[in-house]
């Protein structure tokens, strides 16, 4: 937004960044599965390591900045996403969450799924061919 306004009112909503996606072409879910080639993120979303977040990271689907909607939309082409990937900041977060679990339980037998490693291929390539910018926003 313009000068000296709160950055909480010039951020995207998740409603509005849905929108944009739709109106770009995009197929848009509010759940990560093995279909969706991209998840769009807040920071917010990173900080709290939501389920999305972890299971985008389980499932080696990149993590994108809103900002990378928005640089699309005004250059009017789906942009390389690289510049705009989260992944290293949310294992961050996301470890750190699961350290913070496993400190304040007792029951530290829950089953515990294998970390996966994601291959060089699995973080480049979606697991299908978009369509559009076809996202998800968390």
């Amino acid at each position: 937004g313009g000068g000296g306004g709160d950055d909480a009112t010039d951020a995207p909503t998740f409603r509005s960044t849905m929108q944009q996606c739709r109106e770009a072409g995009a197929v848009v879910t509010s759940q990560v599965h093995k279909r969706v080639s991209v998840v769009l993120c807040h920071g917010t979303a990173i900080e709290q390591a939501t389920q999305r977040v972890r299971k985008a990271l389980q499932r080696c689907i990149p993590l994108v900045k809103i900002e990378w909607l928005e640089a699309c939309l005004e250059s009017n082409t789906k942009l390389d996403w690289e510049p705009f990937r989260l992944e290293t900041i949310a294992q961050k977060y996301v470890k750190e969450r699961k350290d913070k679990l496993s400190q304040g339980s007792k029951n530290t037998n829950k089953s515990k799924k294998s970390k996966k490693q994601c291959t060089e291929a699995e973080k480049s390539t979606p697991a299908s061919q978009p369509i559009a910018l076809g996202c998800c926003c968390v």
